[in-house]
């Protein structure tokens, strides 16, 4: 069994010799490169990187499903269905189409209006008079009526007591006594039907007097106060036959002379026979307000004596 295996073993070897044998072969006929100069290697100081911070990492949260209430769902899809352009309606035509009625009955056609007659030539003057005064104005504006400007408040009245009696502005007459003031209009003269008698008008504490040097009769008929401002007072009592007193309506009296500018004072004398008729004199009472402030003043001043 040796003796077989010998000549196979002699092979090999033989086969392997012959391979080494090529292979140093190729290694010996090989040209060697010629090694290039290496660079001197500097040293640099080594640089530390440091790490980055590890961020923590967060881990998202799982999602949670909401529930959508069924009207919202709802609400949304009449939304989505009223942006969509309405469907177009084809209507029919022809024979098909409806036959439309008017609403109202068709009007008759009106007859043409005849032409206006042309205006009759002016002369040359008269037609630009007319046609500057058409340019100017060719619609009458409306009239407003003019809101009378407020008077500016009078100044107070100066005096002292020791000056009156004193006159206030021509018309009324400012007294006093060692109890109270008076306030009085400058007198005028009437006809009492006998001959003349002055009349005043009297503003005391207690009343508002006519005062007249004749007898006076109440039976007279349309008498009384008649204002500037439209007002009406009428007489109420007589005094000592010669006066009238007006207490009731004494306020009613002060306010209305306030807007009045005179008064007509109407009244009827006694004894005259047979009866006649109804007399009347007209007052100036301009200026009242600062006059009535100049009494009320003088009445203070007397009462703090």
């Amino acid at each position: 069994m040796n003796q077989a295996i010998r000549p196979a073993v002699f092979v090999m070897s033989l086969y392997l010799f012959t391979g080494a044998g090529l292979l140093s072969g190729c290694a010996g006929k090989q040209v060697k490169p010629t090694p290039e100069p290496t660079p001197p290697v500097t040293t640099e100081p080594e640089q530390t990187v440091e790490a980055p911070a590890t961020e923590a990492v967060t881990k998202p949260e799982p999602y949670q499903y909401k529930a959508v209430p069924f009207e919202e769902v709802l609400k949304q899809d009449q939304e989505k269905a009223a942006r969509k352009p309405a469907p177009k309606t084809v209507l029919p035509t022809g024979e098909d189409a409806p036959k439309r009625q008017p609403s109202t009955p068709l009007r008759p056609p009106q007859p043409t209006p005849a032409p206006a007659p042309e205006p009759e030539a002016l002369p040359p003057e008269t037609a630009t008079l007319a046609v500057t005064g058409e340019a100017a104005d060719p619609v009458a504006a409306p009239e407003t009526a003019e809101v009378p400007a407020k008077a500016p408040p009078a100044e107070p009245i100066r005096f002292n007591l020791d000056q009156l009696p004193l006159t206030v502005m021509d018309t009324w007459i400012l007294a006093a006594d060692q109890d109270s003031c008076s306030l009085q209009t400058v007198p005028v003269t009437m006809d009492d039907g006998a001959g003349q008698t002055s009349v005043t008008l009297r503003l005391s504490k207690a009343d508002w007097q006519v005062v007249t040097q004749s007898d006076i009769d109440l039976s007279y008929p349309e008498t009384g106060l008649f204002l500037s401002n439209g007002t009406h007072i009428p007489l109420e009592s007589v005094i000592k036959d010669t006066r009238i007193s007006i207490s009731k309506q004494k306020q009613q009296l002060t306010e209305a002379l306030k807007a009045s500018d005179s008064v007509r004072v109407a009244l009827g004398y006694w004894p005259t026979w047979p009866v006649t008729e109804t007399r009347s004199i007209t007052i100036s009472v301009a200026h009242f307000p600062p006059a009535l402030n100049a009494w009320e003043s003088c009445n203070r001043r007397i009462s703090a004596r």
